[in-house]
Protein backbone atom coordinates (compact mmCIF):
# COMPACT_ATOMS: atom_id res chain seq x y z
CA UNK A 1 0.00 0.00 0.00
CA UNK A 2 0.97 3.64 -0.31
CA UNK A 3 1.18 4.10 3.47
CA UNK A 4 3.49 1.12 3.78
CA UNK A 5 5.66 2.43 0.93
CA UNK A 6 5.89 5.87 2.51
CA UNK A 7 6.75 4.28 5.87
CA UNK A 8 9.54 2.25 4.29
CA UNK A 9 10.96 5.44 2.77
CA UNK A 10 10.59 7.66 5.86
CA UNK A 11 14.36 7.67 6.30
CA UNK A 12 14.84 8.39 2.62
CA UNK A 13 12.66 11.49 2.39
CA UNK A 14 13.57 12.98 5.78
CA UNK A 15 17.19 12.35 6.71
CA UNK A 16 18.56 12.08 3.16
CA UNK A 17 16.87 15.27 2.02
CA UNK A 18 18.66 17.17 4.79
CA UNK A 19 22.37 17.89 5.17
CA UNK A 20 22.66 19.15 1.56
CA UNK A 21 21.49 15.73 0.38
CA UNK A 22 24.83 14.20 -0.55
CA UNK A 23 22.98 11.17 -1.87
CA UNK A 24 20.95 13.29 -4.29
CA UNK A 25 23.94 15.18 -5.67
CA UNK A 26 26.11 12.05 -5.88
CA UNK A 27 23.43 10.07 -7.72
CA UNK A 28 22.72 12.98 -10.07
CA UNK A 29 26.41 13.03 -11.07
CA UNK A 30 26.52 9.25 -11.43
CA UNK A 31 23.39 9.15 -13.60
CA UNK A 32 24.51 12.09 -15.73
CA UNK A 33 27.77 10.23 -16.29
CA UNK A 34 26.93 6.55 -16.79
CA UNK A 35 23.16 6.54 -16.48
CA UNK A 36 20.20 6.77 -18.82
CA UNK A 37 16.72 8.10 -18.17
CA UNK A 38 14.45 6.35 -20.65
CA UNK A 39 10.96 7.76 -21.17
CA UNK A 40 8.29 7.63 -23.84
CA UNK A 41 6.09 10.52 -24.83
CA UNK A 42 3.56 11.27 -22.08
CA UNK A 43 0.70 10.28 -24.40
CA UNK A 44 1.82 6.66 -23.99
CA UNK A 45 1.08 6.43 -20.26
CA UNK A 46 -1.57 3.78 -20.84
CA UNK A 47 0.95 1.47 -22.45
CA UNK A 48 2.62 -0.11 -19.44
CA UNK A 49 5.38 -1.70 -21.48
CA UNK A 50 6.63 1.81 -22.25
CA UNK A 51 6.92 2.91 -18.66
CA UNK A 52 9.98 5.05 -17.86
CA UNK A 53 13.20 3.49 -16.63
CA UNK A 54 16.41 4.69 -15.06
CA UNK A 55 19.45 2.54 -15.85
CA UNK A 56 22.96 2.99 -14.45
CA UNK A 57 25.89 1.04 -15.88
CA UNK A 58 28.77 -0.02 -13.62
CA UNK A 59 31.99 -1.78 -14.39
CA UNK A 60 32.06 -5.37 -13.20
CA UNK A 61 34.44 -4.41 -10.39
CA UNK A 62 31.73 -2.13 -8.94
CA UNK A 63 29.13 -4.83 -8.37
CA UNK A 64 29.29 -4.12 -4.62
CA UNK A 65 28.64 -0.41 -5.19
CA UNK A 66 25.63 -1.12 -7.40
CA UNK A 67 24.14 -3.34 -4.68
CA UNK A 68 24.92 -0.76 -2.02
CA UNK A 69 23.08 2.05 -3.85
CA UNK A 70 20.19 -0.25 -4.71
CA UNK A 71 19.76 -1.24 -1.04
CA UNK A 72 20.27 2.30 0.24
CA UNK A 73 17.59 3.83 -1.99
CA UNK A 74 15.34 0.74 -2.00
CA UNK A 75 14.96 1.24 -5.74
CA UNK A 76 15.23 -1.25 -8.61
CA UNK A 77 17.34 -4.35 -9.04
CA UNK A 78 20.96 -5.10 -9.90
CA UNK A 79 21.74 -7.42 -12.80
CA UNK A 80 25.13 -9.02 -13.26
CA UNK A 81 25.41 -10.08 -16.88
CA UNK A 82 27.19 -13.34 -17.58
CA UNK A 83 30.29 -13.06 -19.73
CA UNK A 84 30.00 -9.25 -19.72
CA UNK A 85 32.27 -6.71 -18.07
CA UNK A 86 29.47 -4.55 -16.72
CA UNK A 87 26.65 -4.52 -14.16
CA UNK A 88 23.26 -2.85 -14.55
CA UNK A 89 21.25 -1.13 -11.86
CA UNK A 90 17.78 -0.92 -13.38
CA UNK A 91 14.82 0.96 -11.90
CA UNK A 92 11.70 0.28 -13.96
CA UNK A 93 8.87 0.11 -11.42
CA UNK A 94 6.95 3.39 -11.13
CA UNK A 95 7.45 3.77 -7.38
CA UNK A 96 11.20 3.27 -7.75
CA UNK A 97 11.43 5.78 -10.60
CA UNK A 98 9.30 8.25 -8.60
CA UNK A 99 11.62 7.87 -5.59
CA UNK A 100 14.86 8.28 -7.54
CA UNK A 101 13.55 11.32 -9.45
CA UNK A 102 12.75 12.95 -6.11
CA UNK A 103 16.21 12.16 -4.75
CA UNK A 104 18.11 13.76 -7.67
CA UNK A 105 15.67 16.64 -8.19
CA UNK A 106 17.58 19.92 -7.92
CA UNK A 107 21.04 18.42 -8.40
CA UNK A 108 21.23 17.90 -12.18
CA UNK A 109 23.93 19.97 -13.92
CA UNK A 110 24.10 18.74 -17.54
CA UNK A 111 21.80 18.67 -20.60
CA UNK A 112 20.55 15.27 -19.42
CA UNK A 113 18.26 17.47 -17.33
CA UNK A 114 15.98 17.40 -20.39
CA UNK A 115 15.38 13.66 -20.03
CA UNK A 116 14.79 14.19 -16.30
CA UNK A 117 12.10 16.78 -17.09
CA UNK A 118 10.35 14.48 -19.54
CA UNK A 119 10.40 11.61 -17.08
CA UNK A 120 8.90 13.82 -14.36
CA UNK A 121 6.21 14.98 -16.81
CA UNK A 122 5.36 11.35 -17.52
CA UNK A 123 5.14 10.50 -13.82
CA UNK A 124 3.02 13.58 -13.05
CA UNK A 125 0.65 12.78 -15.91
CA UNK A 126 0.38 9.22 -14.63
CA UNK A 127 -0.41 10.42 -11.11
CA UNK A 128 -3.05 12.82 -12.40
CA UNK A 129 -4.67 10.08 -14.49
CA UNK A 130 -5.86 8.45 -11.25
CA UNK A 131 -8.65 11.06 -11.06
CA UNK A 132 -10.54 9.15 -13.74
CA UNK A 133 -11.19 5.91 -11.84
CA UNK A 134 -13.40 3.01 -12.89
CA UNK A 135 -16.14 1.34 -10.87
CA UNK A 136 -17.80 -2.01 -10.22
CA UNK A 137 -21.26 -2.88 -8.92
CA UNK A 138 -21.77 -5.52 -6.21
CA UNK A 139 -24.73 -7.92 -6.20
CA UNK A 140 -26.51 -5.70 -3.70
CA UNK A 141 -26.21 -2.75 -6.05
CA UNK A 142 -23.35 -1.03 -4.19
CA UNK A 143 -21.05 0.90 -6.52
CA UNK A 144 -17.34 0.68 -5.69
CA UNK A 145 -14.75 2.88 -7.36
CA UNK A 146 -11.25 1.61 -7.98
CA UNK A 147 -8.08 2.54 -9.83
CA UNK A 148 -5.06 0.55 -10.94
CA UNK A 149 -2.86 3.62 -10.57
CA UNK A 150 0.19 2.58 -8.56
CA UNK A 151 0.93 6.18 -7.55
CA UNK A 152 -2.53 7.24 -6.50
CA UNK A 153 -2.49 9.78 -3.66
CA UNK A 154 1.14 10.63 -4.44
CA UNK A 155 2.06 14.28 -4.90
CA UNK A 156 3.25 15.62 -8.23
CA UNK A 157 6.99 16.22 -8.49
CA UNK A 158 7.80 19.93 -8.70
CA UNK A 159 10.80 20.25 -11.01
CA UNK A 160 13.69 22.22 -9.54
CA UNK A 161 16.08 24.17 -11.79
CA UNK A 162 19.56 23.12 -12.82
CA UNK A 163 22.08 23.17 -9.99
CA UNK A 164 24.26 26.22 -10.59
CA UNK A 165 25.98 26.11 -7.20
CA UNK A 166 29.74 25.92 -6.77
CA UNK A 167 31.28 22.56 -7.67
CA UNK A 168 32.56 22.27 -4.10
CA UNK A 169 29.06 22.63 -2.61
CA UNK A 170 28.03 18.97 -2.91
CA UNK A 171 28.99 15.45 -4.03
CA UNK A 172 27.94 15.80 -7.69
CA UNK A 173 31.52 15.69 -9.02
CA UNK A 174 32.20 12.57 -6.96
CA UNK A 175 29.35 10.78 -8.73
CA UNK A 176 30.45 12.07 -12.12
CA UNK A 177 34.05 11.01 -11.47
CA UNK A 178 32.99 7.53 -10.36
CA UNK A 179 31.31 7.35 -13.77
CA UNK A 180 33.77 9.03 -16.14
CA UNK A 181 36.88 10.17 -14.27
CA UNK A 182 40.19 8.54 -13.44
CA UNK A 183 43.36 9.02 -11.42
CA UNK A 184 46.52 8.13 -13.30
CA UNK A 185 50.19 7.68 -12.47
CA UNK A 186 52.30 8.32 -15.55
CA UNK A 187 55.87 7.02 -15.54
CA UNK A 188 58.16 8.71 -18.05
CA UNK A 189 61.63 7.46 -18.90
CA UNK A 190 63.56 10.63 -19.77
CA UNK A 191 66.65 10.41 -21.97
CA UNK A 192 69.71 12.07 -20.48
CA UNK A 193 67.59 13.22 -17.53
CA UNK A 194 66.13 11.77 -14.37
CA UNK A 195 63.03 9.65 -14.74
CA UNK A 196 59.82 11.50 -14.04
CA UNK A 197 56.56 10.43 -12.38
CA UNK A 198 53.41 12.44 -13.01
CA UNK A 199 50.12 11.84 -11.17
CA UNK A 200 47.08 13.49 -12.73
CA UNK A 201 43.29 13.63 -12.46
CA UNK A 202 41.23 13.44 -15.65
CA UNK A 203 37.54 13.79 -16.52
CA UNK A 204 36.26 13.43 -20.08
CA UNK A 205 32.71 13.97 -21.35
CA UNK A 206 31.25 14.07 -24.84
CA UNK A 207 30.73 17.55 -26.24
CA UNK A 208 27.03 17.41 -27.06
CA UNK A 209 23.91 15.76 -25.71
CA UNK A 210 22.60 13.21 -28.20
CA UNK A 211 18.96 14.29 -27.97
CA UNK A 212 17.78 16.94 -30.42
CA UNK A 213 14.57 18.18 -28.81
CA UNK A 214 15.81 19.90 -25.68
CA UNK A 215 13.40 22.26 -23.98
CA UNK A 216 13.72 24.96 -21.34
CA UNK A 217 16.09 26.94 -23.57
CA UNK A 218 18.95 24.61 -22.70
CA UNK A 219 22.14 24.20 -24.66
CA UNK A 220 22.98 20.86 -26.27
CA UNK A 221 26.59 21.28 -25.21
CA UNK A 222 28.46 20.07 -22.14
CA UNK A 223 30.76 23.07 -22.49
CA UNK A 224 29.28 25.05 -19.59
CA UNK A 225 29.55 22.34 -16.95
CA UNK A 226 33.01 21.24 -18.08
CA UNK A 227 34.14 24.88 -18.07
CA UNK A 228 32.89 25.20 -14.50
CA UNK A 229 34.91 22.14 -13.43
CA UNK A 230 38.03 23.40 -15.22
CA UNK A 231 37.60 26.81 -13.60
CA UNK A 232 37.20 25.24 -10.17
CA UNK A 233 40.56 23.46 -10.51
CA UNK A 234 42.10 26.47 -12.29
CA UNK A 235 43.11 24.51 -15.41
CA UNK A 236 42.37 24.77 -19.12
CA UNK A 237 39.49 22.95 -20.79
CA UNK A 238 40.58 20.81 -23.73
CA UNK A 239 38.57 19.51 -26.66
CA UNK A 240 39.44 16.73 -29.07
CA UNK A 241 37.98 14.51 -31.76
CA UNK A 242 38.53 10.79 -32.18
CA UNK A 243 37.59 8.76 -35.24
CA UNK A 244 36.05 5.45 -34.16
CA UNK A 245 36.03 2.57 -36.61
CA UNK A 246 32.56 0.98 -36.59
CA UNK A 247 33.42 -1.91 -38.93
CA UNK A 248 35.95 -4.72 -38.94
CA UNK A 249 36.76 -4.57 -42.64
CA UNK A 250 40.43 -4.63 -43.62
CA UNK A 251 39.58 -2.42 -46.56
CA UNK A 252 39.91 1.13 -45.28
CA UNK A 253 37.89 2.48 -48.22
CA UNK A 254 34.77 0.60 -47.08
CA UNK A 255 35.07 1.20 -43.34
CA UNK A 256 32.46 3.22 -41.50
CA UNK A 257 33.65 5.77 -38.96
CA UNK A 258 32.06 7.80 -36.22
CA UNK A 259 33.66 10.96 -34.92
CA UNK A 260 33.58 11.23 -31.12
CA UNK A 261 34.06 14.78 -29.85
CA UNK A 262 34.80 15.35 -26.19
CA UNK A 263 35.79 17.90 -23.57
CA UNK A 264 38.53 17.02 -21.13
CA UNK A 265 39.57 18.44 -17.77
CA UNK A 266 43.06 17.32 -16.74
CA UNK A 267 44.89 18.38 -13.59
CA UNK A 268 48.59 17.49 -13.70
CA UNK A 269 50.18 20.29 -11.68
CA UNK A 270 51.26 19.05 -8.25
CA UNK A 271 49.98 22.17 -6.47
CA UNK A 272 46.62 22.15 -8.27
CA UNK A 273 46.16 18.45 -7.57
CA UNK A 274 46.06 19.41 -3.90
CA UNK A 275 42.66 20.97 -4.60
CA UNK A 276 41.57 17.71 -6.25
CA UNK A 277 42.60 15.87 -3.11
CA UNK A 278 40.73 18.35 -0.92
CA UNK A 279 37.50 17.86 -2.87
CA UNK A 280 37.57 14.04 -2.88
CA UNK A 281 38.54 13.91 0.77
CA UNK A 282 35.45 15.99 1.48
CA UNK A 283 33.23 13.98 -0.89
CA UNK A 284 34.85 10.53 -1.17
CA UNK A 285 34.49 8.33 -4.21
CA UNK A 286 32.51 5.13 -3.74
CA UNK A 287 33.59 3.02 -6.70
CA UNK A 288 36.77 0.97 -6.97
CA UNK A 289 38.39 4.26 -8.08
CA UNK A 290 38.47 5.18 -4.40
CA UNK A 291 41.40 2.77 -4.02
CA UNK A 292 43.20 4.41 -6.95
CA UNK A 293 42.59 7.83 -5.42
CA UNK A 294 44.12 6.76 -2.09
CA UNK A 295 47.29 5.49 -3.80
CA UNK A 296 47.35 8.56 -6.06
CA UNK A 297 47.09 10.83 -2.99
CA UNK A 298 49.85 8.90 -1.25
CA UNK A 299 52.17 9.59 -4.19
CA UNK A 300 51.35 13.32 -4.29
CA UNK A 301 51.96 13.72 -0.55
CA UNK A 302 55.23 11.83 -0.93
CA UNK A 303 56.34 14.01 -3.88
CA UNK A 304 55.84 17.13 -1.78
CA UNK A 305 58.40 15.85 0.73
CA UNK A 306 60.88 13.56 -1.02
CA UNK A 307 63.28 13.66 -3.95
CA UNK A 308 62.27 12.81 -7.49
CA UNK A 309 64.22 9.52 -7.36
CA UNK A 310 62.32 8.29 -4.30
CA UNK A 311 59.04 9.46 -5.82
CA UNK A 312 59.82 7.46 -8.95
CA UNK A 313 60.40 4.33 -6.88
CA UNK A 314 57.06 4.78 -5.10
CA UNK A 315 55.29 5.42 -8.41
CA UNK A 316 56.70 2.19 -9.88
CA UNK A 317 55.64 0.27 -6.77
CA UNK A 318 52.09 1.67 -6.77
CA UNK A 319 51.61 0.94 -10.46
CA UNK A 320 52.02 -2.79 -9.85
CA UNK A 321 48.51 -2.97 -8.37
CA UNK A 322 46.73 0.07 -9.70
CA UNK A 323 43.82 1.00 -11.92
CA UNK A 324 43.15 -1.75 -14.49
CA UNK A 325 45.90 -3.95 -13.06
CA UNK A 326 44.41 -3.90 -9.54
CA UNK A 327 43.80 -7.39 -8.25
CA UNK A 328 42.76 -6.68 -4.65
CA UNK A 329 39.49 -4.93 -3.78
CA UNK A 330 38.19 -3.93 -0.38
CA UNK A 331 34.88 -2.20 0.21
CA UNK A 332 35.34 -0.93 3.75
CA UNK A 333 34.79 2.63 2.50
CA UNK A 334 31.13 1.80 1.82
CA UNK A 335 30.46 1.05 5.47
CA UNK A 336 28.61 4.00 7.00
CA UNK A 337 29.46 6.18 4.02
CA UNK A 338 28.78 9.92 4.02
CA UNK A 339 25.70 9.31 1.85
CA UNK A 340 23.90 7.92 4.88
CA UNK A 341 24.41 10.93 7.14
Amino acid sequence: STKKYESNNKYLFSTLNNNNNNLGSYLAGLIEGDGTIVVQDSSSISKTKYRPMIIVVFKLEDYELANYLCNLTKCGKVYKKKDRNYVLWTIHDLKGVYTLLNIINGYMRTPKYDAFNKCVDYINNYINSSTSSSHTTDRDGTIKKYTNNKLKDYNNIIIKPLDMSDINSNAWLAGMTDADGNFSINLMNMKNRSNRVMPYYRLELRQNYHKKDLTNNMSYSYFNIMSSIASYFNVNLYSRERKLNLTTSNNNDNNTYKVYSSYTVMVANLYKNQKVMDYFNKYPLLSYKYLDFKDWSKLINYMNKESSNKSWELGVSLRKDYNKTRTTFTWNHLKNSYLEH
